[in-house]
């Protein structure tokens, strides 16, 4: 958490960063003599020094001819082009400001030049040592003859007169993005063969797993691969790519530009070393005993430190726990969904915006600058009930509770009983009447107390319908119905509506337990609806309609014959036959078995074909098709009309049965002696001329008659 941003700057062992760079510059040496201070200027300046990289060139061993102009006006100019002339330097300009310390010193006096420069630069993030002695030089780095530049990562740079630009953002590279060297070196690793533990740079790692490598969601990306040659030796270290910034320095042309993954690092730590905020609100960080209500904390937002040109974006985090949707710069927290009494943390984090479309590095956080936040504690305080709606209800019947303080609610009952529950805020509680309610007041419970309501919730139960007389009827008939809870205690008929298939009907009478009414004219069968302020209870009722035949049979009769006849409507339920009348061609026919979807009746003598009526007192039905009464047969032709014994004969008449055709009630002769039936229709029969058959005319006997054929069939041998 961050509390001020410049001691934290200075302070911090991730912030507080001094890089030694020593340049030889040609000429003589000044004689040896205390450090003098001579001024300060600033080279570039990017931002708000409090909030900034502040980096300060800082001259050793120089005299007043070296000084100016080689120092201030040739070595400070030009390598501190590095910011306008490097990526990723070049996106992130604003995150620096560049200044320069001007002093005569001898070789020996680092320290009292460090003093000096934390006195007149006191924002001072990063020192930049330039030293002109060589022989200086060679002592920093360790005594190594012919040395071009040597720097330990987060600690000295030394840099050897030359390319100054090019091997200062090298050892950059080393002093802010803690990068390690990508090229071999047989004085540094003199057998060749690393040997030590894993490293801790992003960019060198002895792992050959690709699947496990620190930089495998960039491989094959860029050029990026696996490569042997880092941290000086040529086998059992890698680097990420052939060429990169981190690879040796030939004094000749330019270095190759970072690798993807030394970049990407480069802009982490860049990031992580700004602090891009002018102010928070509430400005005071320890923000103890809260009352438990709505809070807003919010920042403003340094515009000038803008990552590669862009502002940054924001995460706000509660207890470590990314907060979705959380991206403005202000955040409104309910602090009743904090636990009371104990200290949380919420925090903004500025995240650089991604505009180069980052491949992010394994394992390594999104590149976000110094964060900042509060810590919060909140008083524990008892839950209140202000009100709840409906004010009464049966069970099932959702109630919203308002008041304050519900968070962590353990238990909701009313009037004693638990309900089920959630917890929408910690204004709000959605509970459902649970079935053995009963009237009382509505109590919410919570770790720090009970809260109890100064209303009274009352429970009515629904109305239920159990039965109800007649179960189907006629509009105009008397209806009863049968059931509970039709009417509160006293009983106001105003209270209940009655509906029928959605449409409202005026009771003649109605009490708890009964409903009585006139079933209207123009009523349809459909749910049968009783609504009180309590509830509703349904049923479906049955509009009798008037009578449909759909179906009949047998289609041919006899006297005497059962036929059945189905449909709709024959009778009410429950069914009365005395108001149902069934007729044939006008001619009434007894019933002997009725309901509402089919009746059986009986053909008397006399009866002739006609169609079938169905008559009750909501109106008439009428068979599509004729009933046929069956006459005597008569036989039109047969064929063949001669045969042998075993021919087939097909013989057309009609009616030769009823339909469905009954084969048993029919007789075949053939000169007085039996023929045998294979098939029988109304208007067809097969017959088959048997053994022992002769020469003569076919006689055809039913139920209702006999005919003898006009033609003879002669039997041939």
């Amino acid at each position: 958490m961050h509390n001020n941003a410049k001691d934290n700057k200075l302070l911090s062992a991730w912030s507080r960063l001094i890089i030694v760079l020593l340049l030889l510059c040609l000429g003589a040496l000044r004689p040896a003599g205390a450090a003098t201070y001579l001024g300060t200027a600033t080279v570039y300046q990017g931002g708000d020094p409090a909030r900034v990289i502040d980096v300060v060139y800082v001259p050793i061993g120089f005299t007043d001819s070296w000084l100016y102009p080689a120092f201030t006006e040739g070595t400070v100019p030009y390598t501190s082009q590095f910011l306008t002339s490097y990526a990723p330097f070049t996106s992130y300009q604003s995150f620096f400001n560049i200044h320069r310390l001007d002093a005569y010193s001898t070789v020996n006096e680092e320290a009292a030049l460090r003093t000096l420069a934390s006195q007149y630069l006191p924002d001072v993030d990063v020192i930049i040592f330039v030293y002109r002695d060589a022989t200086a030089l060679v002592n920093r780095c360790g005594g190594e003859p012919n040395v071009l530049a040597c720097a330990n990562m987060g600690g000295d740079v030394h840099i050897h007169y030359g390319t100054y630009m090019d091997v200062l953002a090298h050892e950059l590279g080393h002093a802010i993005g803690y990068l390690a060297d990508e090229y071999v070196s047989t004085t540094n690793c003199p057998s060749g063969v690393y040997e030590g533990l894993e490293p801790t740079s992003i960019n060198a790692t002895i792992n050959t797993d690709r699947t496990a490598l620190k930089w495998r969601d960039w491989l094959g990306i860029d050029g990026v691969d696996l490569f042997p040659g880092a941290l000086y030796c040529s086998t059992g270290a890698y680097r990420p790519r052939a060429t990169c910034r981190m690879g040796a320095y030939d004094g000749g042309s330019p270095q190759q530009p970072f690798d993807p993954v030394c970049r990407e690092g480069l802009i982490r730590e860049i990031n992580s070393r700004v602090y891009p905020f002018v102010s928070l609100t509430p400005s005071n960080q320890f923000q103890f005993n809260l009352s438990p209500q709505p809070k807003t904390f919010s920042v403003v937002p340094d515009l000038n430190i803008r990552p590669q040109g862009a502002a940054y974006q924001y995460e706000w985090y509660l207890n470590y726990q990314l907060i979705p949707g959380a991206t403005s710069t202000s955040y409104t927290l309910d602090l009743s969904t904090l636990a009371p009494g104990q200290t949380h943390t919420l925090r903004i984090v500025p995240v650089d915006p991604d505009i180069n479309d980052f491949v992010r590095i394994a394992n390594l956080e999104k590149p976000a600058a110094i964060e900042t936040g509060w810590f919060i504690s909140v008083v524990a305080t008892a839950p209140t009930i202000s009100s709840f709606t409906p004010t009464s209800g049966g069970a099932g019947v959702p109630v919203t509770i308002s008041g304050s303080n519900f968070t962590g609610a353990t238990a909701v009952k009313f009037n004693g009983t638990l309900s089920t529950y959630q917890v929408v805020s910690a204004m709000q509680i959605n509970a459902t009447v649970p079935a053995s309610a009963t009237t009382g007041p509505i109590t919410v419970t919570t770790p720090n107390g009970t809260a109890t309501s100064a209303q009274t919730f009352t429970v009515y139960s629904p109305p239920t319908i159990t039965y109800y007389s007649p179960l189907s009827a006629l509009p105009g008939a008397l209806v009863n119905v049968y059931g509970n809870n039709f009417c509160g205690i006293p009983c106001n008929p105003a209270d209940t509506q009655l509906k029928l298939n959605g449409v409202s009907i005026t009771p003649t009478s109605v009490s708890a337990t009964n409903i009585q009414f006139t079933l209207p004219a123009g009523s349809t069968s459909g749910y049968l609806t009783v609504t009180t302020p309590f509830g509703a209870g349904s049923v479906y009722f049955i509009v009798q309609g008037v009578p449909q035949i759909i179906y009949f049979g047998p289609f041919i009769a006899t006297t005497g014959t059962i036929v059945t006849i189905q449909g709709f409507n024959f009778c009410g339920i429950p069914c009365f036959a005395s108001q149902t009348q069934a007729r044939l061609n006008g001619l009434l026919l007894p019933i002997t078995e009725i309901f509402p979807g089919y009746l059986k009746v009986q053909i008397p003598a006399g009866a002739a074909s006609g169609y079938l009526t169905v008559t009750t007192p909501a109106g008439m039905a009428t068979s599509s098709s004729q009933l046929i009464i069956q006459q005597p047969p008569t036989i039109s032709s047969f064929t063949p009309t001669s045969g042998p014994v075993g021919t087939l004969v097909d013989m057309s008449g009609f009616p030769f049965c009823a339909f469905p055709c009954d084969a048993s009630q029919i007789r075949v002769s053939l000169n007085g002696a039996p023929v045998t039936l294979r098939a029988a229709l109304p208007g067809y029969l097969r017959l088959e001329i048997p053994p022992g058959a002769t020469s003569g005319k076919f006689t055809v006997t039913t139920a209702v008659g006999s005919v003898t054929s006009t033609g003879t069939f002669t039997v041939t041998p």
